[in-house]
């Protein structure tokens, strides 16, 4: 530090050691200290705005998940549905799919075309279902539901010839799938079983009972 007249003094010189001297050395220390103290808490608070950040932004995708994995299962639902009441709107079609459940090779044609599109229009459905569970946007319970009623349609006489003509052009992954479900759930009741006013149709018989006398 400079004296009065310009000389520099030493370390030792007492003149360090007056009282102006030596609450300037402290008073450059204290500063020292709270500027350093100043930095340490804006990085704290820059790691915990981070921090912060990243928690949110994980609980908007998990929002974000939740939602599309709701609005994936309503879709799924919807189209189960309508595919269930098509054969509903049509006697004509509801007809011809009761018979071509017992045989499809033998059909006419135009049947045969009516029978691929309600079952192609199902084994789609279930395709799609496969996927989005993998992509965990549909649970185990609804993928087994949806396999359970195609290994049903696959397990009748006509939908097995069906699905032997079909295999060879479908999707070889869910084809594969597909055929281990059949061997592992042999126990599945074939689908005019299930729905036993399909067989009614087909052999002729009131679907529902005449009403007690």
């Amino acid at each position: 530090m400079p004296s009065a007249d310009g000389t520099l003094l030493s370390l030792a010189n007492p003149l360090w050691r007056t009282p102006q001297v030596m609450s300037w050395s402290v008073t450059q220390r204290e500063q020292r200290v709270n500027w350093e103290a100043v930095g340490a808490i804006g990085e704290m608070l820059a790691a915990a705005t981070v921090v912060a950040s990243l928690l949110f932004v994980g609980y908007q995708l998990r929002q974000s998940q939740r939602a599309e994995r709701a609005a994936g299962q309503r879709d799924l639902l919807k189209q189960g549905r309508a595919w269930y009441v098509s054969t509903r709107s049509s006697p004509e079609v509801f007809q011809t799919i009761s018979e071509l459940l017992e045989e499809y090779e033998e059909a006419a044609p135009e049947k045969q075309h009516v029978f691929d599109t309600w079952a192609f229009d199902y084994l789609l459905l279930t395709e799609q279902v496969l996927y989005m569970h993998d992509d965990e946007f549909v649970n185990a319970s609804s993928r087994e539901g949806f396999e359970n009623l195609a290994l049903s349609i696959l397990s009748t006489p006509g939908g097995a010839q069906w699905w032997q003509r079909i295999q060879r052009v479908w999707n070889q992954d869910h084809v594969a799938h597909m055929n281990r479900l059949l061997q592992e759930r042999h126990e599945i009741p074939r689908f005019d079983d299930l729905l036993p006013h399909f067989r009614a149709c087909r052999e002729g018989r009131p679907t529902h009972d005449p009403p007690a006398a």
